[in-house]
This record gives structure tokens, C-alpha cells and sequence, in this order.
């Protein structure tokens, strides 16, 4: 079936299963068809993780997700934000903006996870994707 797609940007929220289960229940979805796009502490800046399914990991966005929906079987794509340089609070860190001298290089890595995307909304199997997009 169509793949719904869920992106969202660089920035805080804990209460995205809400708005996940209310599209997948406004598109007669299920969770099987649903692709999340986030950005994860636990990459490199600058890669990107196809992964077919998974736990939240110390995400408070797919940890809301994986409540409200009550599976954690959907499709995910990482994108790395994490900088061995700095030195600060998770929590701080992730609610900080993204350094002028790296917009280019997260520019990139959402292109690629829109690029990893599509592919599954094409109709790619995950592994496909995963193979492809995983390096």
C-alpha cells in the first residue's frame, strides 16, 4: 500500500504519537505504511539510518510515537545530530540550533533521508533502502 510520511523538523516535541495516530486514523493508515523522519543523538552529524523498525531509543518523539500507535513496527530514518565536539546536556544540545558552519552538511543529510524516503514511498523495500542509504 502508499507509504504515509512523517517528517518533522529539527527541534523538540515529546507529543508526536498524537498527531501520528490522528493522521494514520484520518488515512485509514496503518503502522506498516508509515515512515518517521527524525533527527537522533545516538549518529554521527551527517549520517543517516534506515532502519525497518526499533525502539525509541532516547528519543521522547518515538517514544510517544510508539505509545499512541501502540507498535514500534514502522519505518524510520535517522538523521545524525550528534557532534563529539561539543560538550553540553543532551537535553541542551538538541534544543540548540544547528551551527552556521554546519548547515551545509544537515542540509545534506535531510536531503538524503527525503531522498531514502521517497524510495520507500515508491515502493523500495526497507532493505533496499537500508543497503542503499546505511553508510
Amino acid at each position: 500500500g502508499e507509504k504515509i510520511i512523517i517528517a518533522r523538523p529539527l527541534t523538540y516535541m515529546n507529543l508526536s504519537g498524537v498527531a501520528v495516530k490522528q493522521l494514520l486514523a484520518k488515512y485509514g493508515a496503518s503502522p506498516s505504511q508509515l515512515v518517521v523522519i527524525y533527527d537522533d543523538y545516538d549518529i554521527p552529524k551527517g549520517k543517516i539510518r534506515v532502519r525497518p523498525s526499533g525502539s525509541a531509543g532516547t528519543h521522547n518523539g518515538m517514544r510517544s510515537i510508539i505509545s499512541e500507535i501502540g507498535t514500534q513496527d514502522f519505518a524510520r530514518i535517522r538523521i545524525g545530530i550528534r557532534d563529539p565536539e561539543v560538550n553540553i546536556p543532551i537535553i541542551n544540545y538538541v534544543l540548540s540550533e544547528v551551527r552556521k558552519e554546519d548547515y551545509e552538511l544537515f542540509i545534506s543529510s535531510c536531503g538524503r533521508a527525503a531522498e531514502a524516503a521517497v524510495e520507500l514511498a515508491l515502493g523500495k523495500s526497507v532493505d533496499e533502502v537500508m543497503t542503499a542509504y546505511n553508510k
